[in-house]
């Protein structure tokens, strides 16, 4: 055989289909249709392979006796060639091979392949030979003929060149039973007996189902050639042009590109029959000068089968898609052994790709009510119309779309059979109406055809078949695209009603017609929509002979459809449903099977009766859709009830599209239960009066038969509020799941612990958790705990569900509620149960208070030098009582004297030492009688005597050997600092009363960086904060000196000089470097002094003494930039109060006496109110706490720095020593801290926002320069008829609460009248002032206070 086997291209041609000959009645005994799921191995989309599951040969005369499979007489057979069974018993004319496999759907494929081998001589000049058999179907009827192939060329089978030769195509559908099912086959043996056929083995492999196959060609010049002036052969894989190979233009025809024409012959190297194939497609390129000529198709005996356009071009570029319908190419005995193309243009080169073989699935009939098809476009030919009709020549005609439309048109046709009788018009048409046969009457032609016998496949195209007419609503133009190529033609011919599209765009049909003339057409059809919705077919009536137009769909391709006005589609087939899936954009769709079927969208309405846990709360008709029963169901709005499913039947589904799936929509009515419980975390919480304290927070549950589980959890506030930074999971987030993922610990009570407790209250459960042994530090610690309950649903799936909480309702401290408690029911508790609840529930330090310079335990000392009697020491230590008085007088904790700064320098120690030996060793032998030791045991003896805890009586210790560290003034290197601290702070530890240092006071701005660095030492290192110690500092305040905030690195020195008085820039740049040096801990705060008060004592020329009183412009500027730092950067921020005078002693008495000074200004005695004017602004800006300047004398009088008016002075005594006496501004100092401790109870809770200022309208100090007025919306404005200001704030429950403070200076002894305008909605305020709650009703939304000298009110607004 002259051809070249193609070794890249495995499969053969199918052979055709052959009528039934014969059928024998004996199916039970040589098999029956398997009914076991299929083996399949997936290839691609379009083909499986299946494996063999019985295969024997036998003989009609004997159907009952099989042969079974042996092993193969060669193993290559096997391992080269991949067959599977292997007979030695195919020896007569009458044997037969039965093969079997699990049954497929014969209409998702067009082809069964296999390899098989008939042991047998082959022809002399062959490798591989081929004789015609006969297949039957698996009811042993005759169905078709296939080539088998036969060889024994090569006893080893690795030998044969192709082993693809071998394979054997039959279409699927010659084999299927009546159920569509193919499942096997049964081949006769084709030879008959001689010398050559001695041998009896036949062999095949596993079975391959596909849909497309390619063409082998015969290559051989006789078969295969470009007839142009010379005749070449085909070429294969010799891409002379690299685009050739981009689109697999493997097969190459020389042709010769002087001629004018070129006769192409394409050979095939197997017969391929008629009925297994309807088209071949391939890319094919005429390489020549670019045209696109008519190309003329014949079979090979030169009768004319169809016409196509080819693209001619030295490019790659047009359309090389070629489509060659397969009627007309077969033989007389219905055999295709390939084709002729004819085309009148000359190439240099003709090329082409591989051929690939397609047989059209069948079609099968759809019937449809209230649905509407997709067609055309990429929906392709899934779905069209059958239709076929003929018109008698006496009048005219047409076929347009039946559902009316202004917009977009598509006419598809795919045209079978069109005949042409007459002369007279045929074009595109127009209607306006169908009320005519003829397009004139009832609008107009748009014709291409008059006076000829022409149609769209006859006369006017005869090379095509397929065409789409396009009438476009955009543009109003029509067209028509011609054939596959879909070459465009517009047609400027009317006549009619109009002339043009543009005058017809209203109206409502377009099509093709005809007039005065007979017209036959068989076609495929679709009209259809800018969306490919298909708009129905509508034909003349008059003149009709007759007419059929059925909706058909292609076995195996995907239907879509979409129905109307949301109803329930239904597809049949034989009455079986078929499946559908939904698609997008509200599409169904469906795979076409081999029958009929029915594709209805019935009505979609049913009763719906929705309760709410088995109350009925309404009904109505809805829908039959998932999105109607949805849409039909309320929503559930009601605060604290949680809607966690739907019940149908009693069982109980998460969302909508499960309950309407497992709801029956069969019968009249369906009821769907809203399952909705209450899940309520009661607002607020509750403290125990007596017995164990405990703080609790209640829960409200609605059980139900899907409540398995329910309970409470319960946390710190900090752990769920992630506000501004926080490192909390969130409110949404507040979850045991969430906590427990970032490692939060939180409580949990549930109704399965064992003594779990709850009681029963209006169809709800009632329960509690309790928070019991809080801490003393934890009392002003906010909680926080939600409710839950765990619902399990019919697939057996469980869901946690939360109630609703947030921080203003349902977060509280234990203060906060104690201190409500306290307010709301003071008639009726007993004193028991006050003392009860102050004890274990109140902060126990609310505003901190301390002082400097406490009870003394060292000498007095005077300009440095230690006072003596007869030239000795005299030292009288403070006593218990000093101790207690200090305690008593309000304060928290005492800040003790420095440890070797007073006592240690008169017994010849220098400072900073650190309590070293003369050697520079650590030692204690000095250090038990140093003073800070001393206050340390005096400050536990007054615990021990009085039963104070020694927690409530700290001492923080002031070392000058830390502060020279701090301030880079110590001379020792950082490791032997490090070794004297660490010793030092062992020792102090052992103190029980001991409770941190004192830091540098008043660093300048260059300290910052060894101040900070030993800050983080302190903290990091040493872990003072972590063993439960204080660190206490002062910061400079905005009256400092410029060149005092200056850092080591600022070279502007410009920006740094001047007198006293900072800028907001200066002082903050100043502050900024402190608070970097923060570690972040929670207990970590700074602190600032900043003294208001003045007075100026003036000397007349006449010698008379007045004085005069200021106060200082930038205290309040101080405050807030403060307070707002403090804020944003997270620290506790603590001030200094002024509560002593202090001036240089030289110039006061300059002043006084016989000095010539005229005036002098200093700090003079401080009077109760003006304390209390301090406190209240501590207040008024959120502070933390205020530490006095100071409570005694300072130990080491200075005549630079003079302070007298202490709450205990130093006086000589009769025996020459110096002793603290207590003072009347103890009691200024007692009684103002019992006010501020007071108010500060009261406030408890309420965050500072910002302040509001008030310039007074009779007079005003000037005091409020540089600050920012706080607009909160709440409180509208302040008046007052003097300065005045209020701290704003906001607490937990969302209240918000005003500190309003008189700010006149207080010696000037003026009541304030303020007056508080709230915005609208608040209706009345409570009040405290002088420690008492009042309440008022607002005149317009305003109240006027009368506010004392040095006083402060707080005031609450309330709505109605």
């Amino acid at each position: 055989m002259k051809k070249s086997i193609d070794i890249k291209r495995i499969l053969y041609i199918v052979f055709g289909i052959m009528l039934a000959t014969s059928m024998l009645l004996f199916a039970s005994a040589i098999g029956k249709e398997k009914s076991k799921a299929v083996a399949e191995t997936t290839t691609n989309a379009s083909e499986i392979t299946v494996e063999v599951t019985e295969a024997y040969t036998f003989t009609d005369s004997d159907p009952a006796t099989h042969h079974a499979s042996t092993s193969p007489a060669v193993a290559s057979w096997e391992t080269v060639l991949g067959m599977k069974k292997f007979f030695n018993t195919f020896n007569t004319a009458e044997s037969k091979l039965y093969v079997g496999f699990n049954g497929i759907d014969a209409n998702k494929y067009s082809y069964i392949s296999f390899k098989m081998l008939r042991w047998a001589a082959q022809k002399a000049d062959e490798e591989v030979s081929y004789t015609p058999a006969e297949f039957f179907t698996m009811e042993n009827v005759s169905s078709c003929k296939a080539d088998m192939p036969y060889s024994w060329k090569y006893g080893d089978a690795s030998l044969f060149r192709d082993v693809e030769a071998f394979r054997v195509f039959l279409p699927t559908a010659s084999l299927k039973n009546k159920n569509g099912i193919v499942n096997g086959f049964i081949v006769k043996n084709p030879l008959t007996a001689n010398a050559n056929t001695a041998s009896s083995w036949v062999m095949v492999s596993d079975i391959t189902l596909t849909n497309e196959l390619p063409v082998v060609l015969d290559t051989a010049v006789d078969k295969t050639n470009l007839k142009a002036t010379n005749t070449y052969g085909i070429v294969q894989d010799s891409f002379l042009d690299a685009s050739w190979r981009e689109d697999n233009l493997r097969n190459r025809l020389k042709g010769d590109g002087s001629a004018t024409d070129f006769v192409a012959k394409i050979g095939f190297d197997r017969t391929i029959y008629a009925g297994a194939v309807d088209r071949f497609t391939f890319n094919a390129l005429g390489w020549g000068k670019a045209s696109t000529p008519c190309v003329t198709v014949k079979n090979l005996d030169g009768t004319i089968a169809s016409r196509l356009t080819l693209y001619y071009a030295y490019d790659c570029e047009g359309n090389l898609s070629v489509t060659i319908p397969a009627k007309g190419l077969a033989d007389e005995n219905g055999g295709i052994n390939g084709f002729i193309l004819e085309s009148p243009n000359g190439v240099d080169h003709f090329v082409f790709s591989d051929i690939t073989v397609v047989k059209e699935p069948a079609s099968y009939n759809i019937t449809s009510e209230n649905v509407t098809f997709k067609l055309g476009g990429n929906y392709g030919e899934s779905v069209y119309y059958d239709l076929q009709g003929s018109w008698t020549g006496v009048g005219a005609g047409w076929i347009v779309n039946k559902i009316q439309t202004t917009g977009d048109v598509n006419v598809y046709l795919n045209i079978s059979e069109e005949k042409v009788l007459g002369k007279s018009i045929f074009g595109l048409v127009r209607l306006e109406d169908t009320k005519s046969e003829w397009a004139t009457a009832s609008g107009f032609y748009n014709y291409f055809v008059n006076g000829s016998e022409g149609g769209f496949s006859v006369g006017t195209w005869p090379d095509h078949k397929v065409f789409l007419n396009e009438y476009d609503s955009g543009t109003l133009s029509a067209r028509t695209l011609v054939g596959t190529n879909k070459s465009p033609v517009t047609h400027g011919l009317y006549t009619g009603k109009a002339k043009s599209y543009a005058e017809a765009k209203d109206w409502t049909y377009f099509g093709f017609g005809w007039g005065n003339r007979a017209y036959e057409i068989k076609t495929k059809i679709q009209i259809y929509d800018a969306a490919n919705n298909d708009l129905g077919i509508l034909a003349s009536e008059p003149s009709r002979e007759s007419y059929s137009c059925k909706l058909m769909g292609k076995v195996g391709e995907r239907v879509y459809f979409t129905v109307k006005d949301g109803a329930v589609p239904v597809v049949t087939a034989d009455g079986e449903a078929i499946e559908l899936t939904a698609e997008a954009g509200g599409r169904y769709s469906f795979v076409m099977p081999a029958k009929k079927i029915s594709v209805t969208a019935k009505s979609n309405k049913i009763a719906l009766e929705v309760q709410k846990n088995g109350t009925v709360v309404k009904t109505e008709e809805i829908a039959k859709t998932a999105e109607g029963f949805a849409a039909a169901i309320p929503e559930v709005n009601e605060k604290d009830v949680k809607l966690v499913g739907y019940e149908i039947g009693g069982k109980l589904y998460k969302t909508t599209s499960e309950a309407f799936a497992a709801a029956d929509m069969s019968g009249e009515k369906v009821v769907v239960n809203l399952i909705a419980p209450r899940v309520e975390t009661e607002d607020g919480a509750a403290i125990r009066k007596n017995g164990t304290a405990g703080m609790r927070f209640s829960s409200v549950v609605t059980l139900s038969a899907h409540i398995k589980k329910y309970g409470m959890i319960l946390t710190v506030r900090d752990n769920v509020d992630n506000a501004n930074g926080g490192d909390g999971v969130g409110i949404e987030n507040f979850t045991k799941d969430k906590l427990s993922a970032v490692k939060y610990k939180y409580l949990e009570i549930a109704n399965t612990d064992e003594g779990f407790k709850s009681y029963s209250k209006g169809g709800n459960e009632m329960f509690s958790i309790v928070l019991t042994a809080i801490k003393d530090n934890h009392r002003e610690l906010e909680y926080i705990a939600r409710t839950y309950v765990v619902v399990e649903y019919d697939n057996g799936n469980s869901e946690t569900y939360y109630s609703d909480v947030d921080f203003e309702n349902n977060a509280r401290s234990a203060h906060e509620v104690a201190a409500s408690v306290l307010e709301s029911e003071k008639d009726k508790l007993s004193a028991e149960q006050k003392e009860f609840i102050e004890s274990n529930y109140l902060s126990l330090n609310v505003l901190s208070l301390t002082a400097y310079y406490g009870p003394v335990s060292g000498a007095y000392m005077v300009n440095g030098e230690v006072v003596s009697n007869n030239g000795g020491g005299v030292y009288d230590i403070a006593t218990v009582s000093d101790v207690k008085a200090f305690f008593d007088a309000g304060f928290d904790f005492i800040m003790g004297d420095d440890a070797d700064y007073m006592t240690y320098r008169s017994i010849g120690h220098s400072v900073g030492d650190g309590y070293v030996d003369p050697d520079g060793n650590a030692d204690l032998a000095y250090y038990p009688n140093s003073d800070a030791a001393r206050l340390l045991n005096l400050v536990k003896d007054y615990c021990d005597e009085y039963g104070v805890p020694y927690k409530k009586a700290r001492v923080l210790v002031k070392l000058g050997y830390l502060e020279g560290a701090m301030g880079g003034e110590n001379g020792h290197t950082d490791g032997m600092i490090q070794i004297n601290l660490k010793r030092v702070y062992g020792y102090l530890k052992e103190y029980p009363c001991f409770g941190g240092f004192i830091l540098r006071d008043e660093p300048r701005g260059y300290m910052s960086e060894t101040y900070n660095k030993w800050y983080k030492w302190l903290v990091d290192d040493l872990g003072v904060y972590r063993d439960g110690y204080m660190l206490y500092g002062a910061l400079l305040g905005m009256n400092a000196a410029p060149v005092n905030v200056a850092g080591s690195s600022d070279d502007d020195t410009a920006n740094y000089s001047g007198k006293a008085g900072l800028t907001a820039e200066q002082y903050e740049t100043y502050l900024n470097k402190y608070i970097a040096g923060l570690s972040g801990v929670g207990q970590e705060g700074l602190s600032f002094d900043y003294y208001p008060f003045t007075e100026t004592i003036n000397r007349s020329l006449f010698g008379s003494h007045s004085t005069s009183y200021e106060m200082k412009k930038q205290y309040y500027q101080n405050l807030e930039i403060f307070a707002k730092l403090s804020e944003t950067k997270g620290y506790k921020r603590t001030m200094c109060l002024q509560s002593v005078a202090f001036y240089n002693k030289t110039s006061y008495n300059k002043i006084n006496g016989s000095g010539t000074k005229s005036s002098y200004t200093y700090y003079g005695a401080v009077s109760e109110q003006m304390m209390t004017y301090q406190l209240y602004a501590a207040l008024a800006y959120g502070y933390n706490g205020v530490a006095y300047f100071t409570y005694t004398q300072p130990s080491n009088q200075t005549d630079a720095e003079w302070f007298s008016n202490a709450a205990y002075m130093w006086e000589k005594q009769a025996d020459g020593s110096f002793k603290a006496v207590k003072t009347a501004t103890y009691d200024y100092i007692k009684n103002a801290n019992a006010e501020a401790m007071a108010m500060s109870r009261k406030i408890v809770g309420y965050k500072w926002l910002g302040t509001t200022y008030a310039v007074g309208t009779s007079a005003t100090c000037g005091i409020f320069g540089g600050t920012t007025s706080y607009n909160g919306g709440v409180l509208a404005s302040v008046a007052s008829s003097y300065d005045s200001y209020a701290g704003c704030m906001k607490n937990g429950n969302g209240e918000y609460g005003f500190m309003v403070v008189n700010a006149d200076d207080p010696r000037n002894g003026r009541s304030n009248s303020v007056t508080l305008s709230f915005a609208d909605g608040y209706t009345s305020v409570s009040y405290v002032e002088n420690g008492e709650t009042k309440t008022a009703a607002l005149t317009n939304g305003a109240i006027t206070l009368n506010i004392g000298a040095g006083k402060g009110i707080f005031v609450v607004p309330h709505k109605r």
